[in-house]
């Protein structure tokens, strides 16, 4: 996990799990939550689209 500070203070949590660069990569993919939500909502669906 990284974070990211903006100039306001605020820190966003992230994870990049890209594979490596390559002419044939699929385009990048954004997953956001909810306010209520957390980074491991994602955890299932990351894998699904990394196999």
């Amino acid at each position: 996990m990284k974070t990211l500070i903006t100039p306001d203070g605020t820190h966003i949590a992230y994870r990049d799990h890209s594979p490596s660069p390559t002419p044939q990569a699929p385009d990048p993919v954004l997953l956001l939550h909810g306010l209520a939500g957390h980074m491991g909502e994602w955890d299932d669906l990351v894998r699904r689209l990394l196999a």
